[in-house]
């Protein structure tokens, strides 16, 4: 009798590990079930701090930053539009009237003045005007600058600040272009490919000069520049 116990004690001990370990496989199994994924790699199960490299089939390294040293070039891009639009309206009337009449009449007479005797009556003076002034102005211009230039970084500042400095001329017979610009720029936005655009520029200076036969075809001579500036009509 005593030997049967120990046997059904035995294989009712046996039952219950295997119980157990087919319950804790079963379990570990359900869990990884609820944790796997498509995008799931052996670097998430190695580090459970997920990132978005890690679960993102499109993600890339990002571009680092643009690096801009000195006397590196950089192409800036100028569209500066400028528009400026007054009116003005004046409207004037003026009235008045004078009536006057001169009373004393002094005459010089043996070296002193004397009244004169006004016989003919007080001389006397009357008038009146009108004066109306109407105007209407009206100025409207519109001007744009657009060309691109390539300068150098001349200086780097202490507070990383790009100071740039460029110059171009063009030449073709008679005809000459020239164009210059100069101002100061962070490096952040200078843009991959060293390209700047001229409205983050501080301190700009853009400077543009055409000459030769087509300029003189519409430029102002001496004459109209001095009675334009003193304004004679």
């Amino acid at each position: 009798m005593t030997t049967t116990r120990s046997s059904t004690n035995g294989l009712s001990r046996n039952a219950i590990a295997g119980t157990v370990c087919l319950l804790l496989v079963a379990v570990g199994s359900f869990a990884d079930a609820q944790e796997s994924s498509l995008y799931r790699s052996r670097k998430v199960a190695e580090n459970p701090v997920l990132s978005l490299q890690d679960v993102s089939m499109t993600w890339q390294e990002p571009i680092p930053p643009n690096e801009v040293k000195l006397h590196d070039v950089i192409t800036v891009l100028v569209d500066e539009k400028s528009l400026y639009n007054a009116r003005a309206i004046l409207d004037s009337e003026k009235r008045g009237s004078l009536n006057a009449i001169l009373q004393d009449n002094p005459i010089l007479k043996n070296f002193s003045l004397k009244p004169s005797p006004q016989s003919d009556g007080d001389p006397a003076l009357r008038a009146s005007f009108d004066s109306i002034s109407e105007a209407d102005a009206n100025h409207r211009t519109s001007e744009r600058i657009a060309f691109r230039i390539a300068v150098k970084v001349v200086e780097i500042r202490p507070n990383g600040n790009l100071v740039l400095e460029g110059h171009r001329q063009i030449r073709n017979n008679e005809e000459s272009w020239e164009q210059s610009l100069t101002g100061v720029i962070r490096p952040e936005k200078v843009e991959p490919g060293n390209i700047a655009k001229a409205e983050d520029i501080a301190e700009l200076m853009v400077f543009k000069r055409e000459r030769g036969e087509v300029r003189d075809g519409y430029r102002r001579g001496w004459l109209r520049r001095f009675i334009d500036r003193v304004q004679v009509f």
